[in-house]
């Protein structure tokens, strides 16, 4: 279990990316392979999942060019 947590709490950055490009991926497969067309409101929640691929990306590289010197990006409590 303690392991589990260290790879969440030292990772969380990639998988917050994953996530947020599943998402995007999701929708564009909804998109394109489904015929669905997004409303307003999709297309303003696809920015957001935007901007947070950025984040977690350069949060990611950041992690990984550390080497772990600095550790992980800390959720802000």
């Amino acid at each position: 279990m303690r392991s589990l947590y260290r790879l969440l709490t030292r990772w969380w950055t990639a998988f917050a990316l994953a996530a947020s490009l599943a998402m995007l991926g999701a929708a564009h497969g909804f998109e394109r392979f489904a015929g669905l067309a997004p409303c307003n409101l999709c297309l303003k929640q696809r920015e957001v999942y935007w901007g947070a691929v950025a984040v977690a990306a350069v949060a990611t590289a950041w992690t990984l060019l550390s080497g772990g010197r600095r550790g992980t990006p800390r959720i802000a409590a």
